[in-house]
């Protein structure tokens, strides 16, 4: 999953980049405000039953023959309903142009339907290594090929649509090939019941995260327009991409993982405290390498009309690590069944990025990236206290596993900002400036690691054994004489 994370998170940046130099910032909006009714659209599309499929300590045919029928049908319904409404989601959203955008990303629902049960069971089966492939394979052929391949003919917003439509087609058929029981469409009342029971409080947390995912959206679209909330989206995205990936990596491993031990707290509160330690020690410092170097990034990913980006991408980028560490909070809880526990805090968080992105409105982009990082801040405290509750971590613990990250994070800010500041004194190129702040911070990457199992003992000595493994063949070796001096 690793890896293919990794591999789909720079296929995306290229993509991003290949993009943003043939869409305007007004055609990346109207597909972003398209994006406010696809994505709710998609919470009804299932209603849950899949992620259900997951959490149940058993699973039966017909338990995943009657979530495949359900998801189908709703998906069907869901995508007849959008076609109707897409006019009057225009009118709400006052964004031009935007109901046959809608009406073409309709298409997307019933494909949605038909593959979420098969990617379900493949997370609850581990089989991860599929999902990774099937992930990075869609992603390519619809937005590496067809998307950038539109976007070059000059189909404008319509090559977002058409990359979308292709990458859920190629998805939902290597998912469907590789699950050939989520193809059987049986509805049965008993076992849909019993997954609705989960299912009908993981939508109700699922909502408040759409509003969260979309209410600064709906805010920018309506009092700024169509080419601000493109500029915005954009800065969004590229704080986006590493915290998604590896927070979305995590939840698809953690959640059936920690489902199957969900009776063990000892092994809950191992699983969390180590999954904390290694989200901070990787986003952290790289959250503030982001913010150090935004220039340099948003004018060599985006290209150089899209400097409005900057400053927004370096506010939401204070809250990269926040994201993630909320993502893994949210999965623990989902895992052992709290899923009303989630649900209001959820609900509290959306809240939050409403009022923020409205109270910030007025100072344009950047208030409105300040109003939703406090959001961001105050929902990453209400879900450690509820990580701690769930697992039993203590606070002087989650204090103490966050120790290395901060220390690696000073001091590659200090080291990006001394590489930046010479380098920009003498005009050097984005890229260089990159390539060179990369090659000083290795060093001290490395001397962190090493200093693990010092700082954090058993768990210090995991987290650098992980990486050690996790490396491609020829390079394990290397990195046990480097990491562990071992050989």
């Amino acid at each position: 999953m690793s890896a293919g994370n990794g591999a789909r998170a720079i296929l995306k940046i290229a993509v991003l980049a290949a993009l943003g130099r043939l869409l305007t910032p007004a055609e990346f909006g109207v597909v972003a405000a398209a994006g406010v009714a696809v994505w709710l659209s998609l919470i009804f599309s299932s209603l849950g039953v899949g992620p259900a499929l997951i959490q149940r300590t058993s699973v039966d045919v017909e338990h995943v023959e009657a979530a495949a029928a359900a998801s189908a049908l709703f998906g069907v319904a869901t995508s007849l309903i959008v076609v109707a409404v897409a006019p009057t989601v225009e009118s709400l959203l006052r964004v031009a142009g935007l109901a046959p955008i809608l009406r073409g990303l309709a298409v997307v629902f019933p494909l949605a339907g038909l593959a979420s049960v098969a990617e379900c069971m493949l997370q609850r089966e581990l089989r991860f290594g599929e999902l990774a492939r099937a992930e990075l394979t869609s992603y390519a052929i619809g937005y590496g090929l067809v998307g950038v391949g539109l976007g070059l003919a000059g189909a404008g917003a319509w090559s977002l649509v058409g990359a979308e439509i292709a990458k859920s087609a190629v998805k939902t058929v290597i998912l469907l090939h590789a699950v050939p029981e989520a193809r059987r469409l049986r509805l049965r009342r008993g076992p849909l019941k019993d997954l609705l029971h989960f299912g009908s409080g993981y939508t109700a947390s699922a909502l408040s995260t759409y509003v969260v995912a979309q209410g600064d959206n709906v805010v920018v679209a309506r009092i700024m327009g169509a080419a601000a909330l493109g500029v915005y989206g954009r800065a969004y995205e590229l704080m986006l991409v590493p915290a998604q990936s590896i927070g979305t990596l995590l939840e698809k491993v953690l959640f059936p993982a920690l489902s199957r031990v969900q009776e063990e707290p000892e092994r809950l509160r191992l699983a969390y405290r180590r999954a904390m330690a290694l989200v901070s020690l990787v986003v952290m410092p790289l959250s503030a390498g982001s913010i150090v170097l935004a220039p340099e990034l948003v004018r060599a990913l985006l290209g150089p009309g899209w400097t409005g980006a900057v400053v927004p991408f370096q506010v939401l980028a204070l809250g990269m690590y926040f994201r993630v560490a909320y993502m893994i909070g949210y999965t623990v809880a989902n895992a052992t069944g709290a899923v009303r526990a989630v649900a209001w805090r959820s609900a509290a968080f959306a809240a939050l990025v409403v009022a923020g992105a409205l109270a910030g409105v007025r100072w344009g982009l950047v208030g409105v990236s300040t109003g939703v990082l406090g959001a961001i801040a105050a929902n990453f405290a209400i879900i450690m206290q509820l990580g701690a509750r769930v697992t039993g971590l203590g606070a002087r613990s989650i204090v103490g596993l966050h120790l290395p990250a901060a220390l690696l994070t000073l001091i590659v800010a200090a080291e990006a900002w001394g590489v930046a500041t010479a380098l920009r004194a003498i005009g050097a190129p984005s890229l260089v400036t990159l390539g060179a702040a990369a090659l000083v911070i290795l060093p001290s990457l490395i001397l962190v690691i090493r200093a693990l199992p010092v700082v954090l003992g058993e768990d210090g000595r995991w987290l650098t054994e992980l990486l050690c493994r996790s490396a491609p063949g020829p390079f394990a070796p290397v990195l046990r004489r480097t990491l562990l001096r071992a050989p």
